[in-house]
């Protein structure tokens, strides 16, 4: 253990969780809290794994599990000039604080926040406050005039098609405005971008970014012309913002069930923890192997039958596998977004033999969730929100024919 914090005078606590427990020096020993139970403590202490522990009298008890009695945690207090606008940035949201840490609400990604100053805790780490005098960590928030879009996805010598029939609005790195561009308008892509929620942007000209769900990703045809689509509004879960390498067929269901209103206060990483795996590494059977990591010998996906066992314990589901084109956009105007298996970025399919069969090692799922006379429209857990032509998406989709509609 590694003492972190010394204080001069003993400070008084309150257990603030029912169910923590104080532990030795050894974590052998678990005794359980009461909770409002006061105790006294010296130091803040820090272990190996980088967990921080108030050390008390009758043993460690976790810095999450209570908060500081009459003790102002919060300090240095500066007020902004004027009231600033932000939003959570962190994937596993965050949440609000009072002076004296004691933990009063979480909030999610991208929930919208107003501050009035921003202070330090007692480790001169900084954070912000609300005007109801809540204090949320500053590493979580994006506040407005902070760099937005950060990241280059790839490089990029495609163009593009607005085809959203209000056009599209261009901004700059920061979020803020530029201009509207119409529809139909072609352009040439520098570069697609991601901003710090993991949104999808196509990069245009020198700070000038436009969101890729108005307009058609990859190259599109000389004859292609914008008609009126018909598009479900679905979000878009980014999973290599989340850490996930291999989750797209959860993030997909994910984004289906949301758009049903179903488990709308479930987040991606509590949702696919749950998710069943494969004893037997069988994608037929379960998830086979781990979502956060490629293990040689082992394929990490989940395929329909055993997506389906698991996703009809939250809705209800059709099985779709062997749909037309027809059956896809049937399912669309039911209002029901479908999850479809396709390749990584609609590209030819790679095949791989496994104890199970054959499958394609560029395997990917994306959710469709719109269509117009020539295009779809795909929630991606990749590459984000964006159109691309019927006859790129059908390819791709061809290979296996394997569709789930969520109602």
């Amino acid at each position: 253990m590694e003492i972190i914090h010394h204080f001069h005078n003993a400070q008084p606590i309150v257990v603030s969780n029912q169910a923590a427990v104080l532990t030795n020096v050894n974590f052998q020993v678990a005794v359980p809290c009461k909770l409002n139970q006061e105790l006294l403590t010296d130091n803040l202490v820090k272990d190996d794994s980088q967990n921080i522990y108030f050390d008390t009298s009758q043993g460690l008890l976790l810095f999450s599990d209570a908060y500081f009695k009459g003790l102002n945690y919060f300090n240095k207090l500066v007020l902004f000039t004027q009231v600033k606008w932000g939003k959570v940035k962190n994937c596993h949201g965050t949440s609000f604080y009072s002076q004296q840490h004691q933990l009063l609400k979480k909030l999610p990604l991208t929930s919208n926040l107003q501050f009035i100053g921003q202070g330090e805790d007692i480790f001169q780490q900084t954070w912000l406050i609300t005007s109801a005098g809540t204090w949320v960590n500053k590493c979580d928030i994006w506040l407005d005039g902070e760099p937005l879009i950060t990241r280059t996805h790839n490089l990029c010598q495609e163009k593009t098609l607005i085809v959203n029939p209000c056009g599209t609005i261009a901004c700059n790195h920061l979020g803020q405005n530029l201009q509207k561009i119409s529809q139909a308008t072609s352009l040439q892509i520098k570069a697609i971008k991601e901003d710090i929620f993991g949104n999808e942007y196509l990069q245009i000209a020198p700070d000038t970014f436009i969101p890729t769900t108005d307009c058609i990703l990859h190259n599109y045809p000389s004859h292609l012309t914008p008609q009126q689509p018909h598009l479900l509004i679905t979000e878009n879960i980014n999973q290599m913002f989340w850490g996930v390498q291999n989750g797209c067929e959860a993030a997909a269901l994910l984004m289906g069930l949301h758009y049903q209103h179903k488990l709308e206060t479930t987040d991606y990483q509590t949702f696919i923890d749950e998710m069943p795996l494969a004893p037997d590494y069988n994608p037929y059977h379960g998830f086979g192997g781990s979502p956060y990591e490629n293990v040689t010998g082992r394929f990490e996906a989940i395929f329909p039958s055993a997506l389906l066992n698991w996703g009809r314990k939250f809705t209800d589901l059709r099985d779709l596998t062997g749909a037309h084109e027809s059956d896809l956009i049937a399912a669309i105007k039911r209002g029901n977004p479908v999850l479809t298996y396709v390749t990584t970025n609609f590209t030819q399919p790679d095949p791989d033999t496994y104890p199970w069969g054959k499958t394609y090692k560029n395997n990917h799922a994306v959710l469709l969730d719109g269509f117009s006379e020539d295009l779809f429209h795909v929630s991606d857990p990749i590459d984000g929100h964006y159109w691309l032509t019927k006859a790129a998406f059908m390819q791709a989709y061809k290979v296996r024919t394997w569709a789930i509609e969520i109602m």
